[in-house]
C-alpha cells in the first residue's frame, strides 16, 4: 500500500496569474492590467482608496477565464481542456466626510486543469480544481488627502483531484475532494499626494486552510481490496500579498497607473497528505515556491463624457522552480496585454468591460517536459453609485 500512497500527491496549482492567484477582481481593473491599487474607482483593490468617494457605491459582475496549457517532449504531447471558469465579484462601499466601511465577495485564488484521460502522465494528474471564495469587511478613517482602513476576511476553500492509478497489471482511478475554512486580515492606505498624483498601498495576510474530505477509489474487481475509500486531510497556506501603486493624471482626460505586486509564495513549501486508513502511508512532497514581484502598467483615456478606453500590460513571473514543475504546476512567466472600456449610462450607473490575452512563455521541468500555453480572459462589472 505504500506505493499506492506515494502516487496520490496533489499539489494542484496553476491559474490566471502567478501560482494560482486570479489577480483581476473587476472588469474595470482587468482593462488596465490589474494596475489599480491607487485608483479610487476600483473598490476591489484598495478599500481605503474607494472611501475617498463619499456616498454608497455598489459593484458586481463576473470574470470569464479559459486557459489552455500544453505539455511536450520526452514522448509527450498533450493540452488541457479546463473549460471556462466564471469567478464572481461583489463590492459595497460607503463613506462620509470622515469614516467609511465596505464589504466584498471575491475569488482571489482559483485554478482548473483537465488533461486528457489517456495521456502519458495520467498517473500524475488528470483533473484538478482549486477555489478560494473570500468574504471580507473593512472600516476606515479619512480626510481630504489620506485614508487608512483595515478588517478581517474569511476564506472558504475547496481542492479536488482526479488521477489514474497504476496497478501494473491494470489501471484504476482516484478522486479526492476536500474543503476548508480559513481567515486573515487586510490593511490598506491611500494618499492624494498632489492634484496629479495618488498613491496606494495594501497588505493582505495569508490564510491557513486545513483541508478535509474524502478519497474515492475505482479499481478493477480483482484488485478491489488494494485501495479503500477513506477520509483524507491536508493543509494549504495562501500567500501574503503586498501591492504598491500610483496614478498619474498626466493630461486632461488621461491617466497612467503603475503597480508593483508581491506574493510571498514561500508559504507553498511542501504538501503533506494524511490518509485516515492506517494501511495508507502519509505522504510528503516538497514544492519550494518562491516570492514573485509583478510590474503592471495601465492607461485610461476619457474619450467622451460617457466612454472611457483602457489598456495595459504586465509581466508575471512564476513562483514554481523547475525542480517541482509538472502537470499539476505547469507554470511559467506570463506576459499579459489588456483592453477595456467604461460606459456611463447615467451619472450614477455604468458598465465596465475588460479583456486580456495571457501568454505562458514556457518552462522545462526537471524531467525534460516543456510546459506552456495561453489564456483568454474577459469580464463585465455593473456600477451603481448613490453619492451624498
Amino acid at each position: 500500500m505504500k506505493k499506492l500512497a506515494l502516487v496520490l500527491l496533489f499539489p494542484v496549482f496553476a491559474a490566471h496569474a502567478s501560482g494560482w492567484s486570479t489577480a483581476d477582481r473587476s472588469a474595470g481593473a482587468m482593462g488596465v492590467a490589474g494596475a489599480a491599487t491607487a485608483r479610487t474607482d476600483e473598490p476591489g483593490y484598495n478599500a481605503a482608496a474607494a472611501m475617498m468617494r463619499p456616498g454608497l457605491s455598489l459593484l458586481g459582475g463576473t470574470l470569464l477565464a479559459r486557459p489552455s496549457l500544453s505539455a511536450s517532449g520526452d514522448g509527450i504531447s498533450a493540452s488541457t481542456d479546463g473549460g471556462v471558469s466564471t469567478p464572481p465579484h461583489v463590492f459595497a462601499r460607503w463613506a462620509n466626510d470622515t469614516i467609511g466601511a465596505g464589504v466584498s465577495l471575491t475569488v482571489p485564488f482559483g485554478s482548473q486543469i483537465e488533461w486528457p484521460a489517456d495521456w502519458a502522465r495520467r498517473f500524475d494528474l488528470v483533473e484538478a480544481r482549486i477555489s478560494v471564495l473570500r468574504v471580507g469587511a473593512q472600516v476606515g478613517w479619512h480626510n481630504e488627502r489620506f485614508t487608512i482602513s483595515a478588517g478581517p476576511f474569511i476564506d472558504v476553500g475547496s481542492l479536488a483531484l482526479v488521477k489514474a492509478i497504476d496497478f501494473v497489471e491494470a489501471e484504476g482511478r482516484a478522486s479526492i475532494d476536500t474543503k476548508a475554512v480559513g481567515a486573515g486580515a487586510m490593511i490598506s492606505a491611500f494618499a492624494h499626494v498632489t492634484q496629479q498624483i495618488d498613491l496606494g498601498l495594501t497588505y493582505t495576510s495569508r490564510s491557513s486552510l486545513s483541508l478535509k474530505g474524502w478519497a474515492d477509489f475505482t479499481t478493477p474487481p480483482e484488485l478491489r481490496g488494494r485501495a479503500l475509500d477513506q477520509e483524507v486531510s491536508a493543509s494549504v497556506t495562501t500567500p501574503d500579498r503586498i501591492a504598491l501603486g500610483g496614478v498619474w493624471r498626466l493630461a486632461p482626460g488621461w491617466d497612467v497607473s503603475l503597480d508593483l505586486e508581491m506574493y510571498l509564495w514561500s508559504t507553498i513549501d511542501e504538501l503533506v497528505i494524511d490518509f485516515a486508513e492506517p494501511s495508507m502511508s502519509d505522504t510528503r512532497q516538497p514544492r519550494d515556491w518562491g516570492v514573485t514581484v509583478t510590474p503592471r502598467v495601465g492607461a485610461t483615456w476619457s474619450a467622451l463624457e460617457w466612454l472611457s478606453v483602457r489598456g495595459g500590460f504586465y509581466l508575471d513571473p512564476s513562483p514554481v522552480p523547475s525542480s517541482t514543475l509538472g502537470p499539476s504546476s505547469p507554470d511559467s512567466l506570463r506576459i499579459g496585454a489588456a483592453l477595456g472600456a467604461g460606459l456611463a449610462f447615467s451619472e450614477n450607473v455604468g458598465l465596465d468591460v475588460g479583456s486580456q490575452l495571457v501568454v505562458f512563455t514556457g518552462n522545462k521541468s526537471a524531467s525534460g517536459v516543456d510546459f506552456g500555453g495561453v489564456a483568454l480572459l474577459a469580464g463585465a462589472s455593473l456600477r451603481i453609485a448613490f453619492p451624498e
